[in-house]
């Protein structure tokens, strides 16, 4: 119905919304209740915990930088142990690295199963495809051998990871 206001009862500041009518109380009263939905859904859409909590660190095999360089990529992926989309990162030439999960950085708090895995790429034989070579063992790459898991806490975390070539 709308809101009909006349110069009396503009004047007076009682508002009526169709058959309801609302003095300055009411007015209040409303402009409250929609403060605290606002407040309370930008909540829920942004969430409690402020976003994505920051993974960053270095990874080396035999007290060496596994770096991402050349022909060889350095994989490193964090597995929630509850389930879910894994967030995932490519080392650069120094062995360091910084998650992300999908296009967004960062990933959520919680416990997390870690596998790394580097390849290197291979010529190609006469008339044949490019290969790839492990780097490092294959227990690393295996979320059930790689023995490697990381406590994401809210905010900034680092943690280095050194694999040994002997597995």
């Amino acid at each position: 119905m709308g809101v009909f206001a006349t110069r009396e009862n503009i004047s007076t500041k009682t508002y009526h919304f169709g058959t309801k009518s609302l003095g300055p109380d009411g007015i209040r009263c409303q402009a409250v209740m929609c403060l605290i939905f606002l407040m309370t859904t930008g909540a829920l859409l942004t969430g409690c915990g402020g976003g994505p909590s920051s993974v960053s660190g270095n990874v080396t095999l035999d007290g060496q930088p596994l770096a991402g360089k050349d022909q060889t990529r350095v994989t490193i992926m964090f597995y929630p142990e509850s389930g879910g989309a894994p967030a995932a990162a490519l080392a650069d030439e120094y062995g360091g690295y910084s998650l992300a999960t999908g296009a967004q950085k960062g990933l959520a708090p919680g416990n997390y199963v870690v596998i790394i895995a580097a390849t290197e790429s291979t010529p190609a034989a006469a008339g044949g495809m490019p290969g790839k070579r492990m780097i490092t063992p294959a227990k690393y790459a295996d979320p059930k051998q790689s023995g490697f898991h990381a406590e994401v806490k809210p905010g900034r975390n680092t943690f280095d990871f050194d694999l040994k070539s002997s597995g």
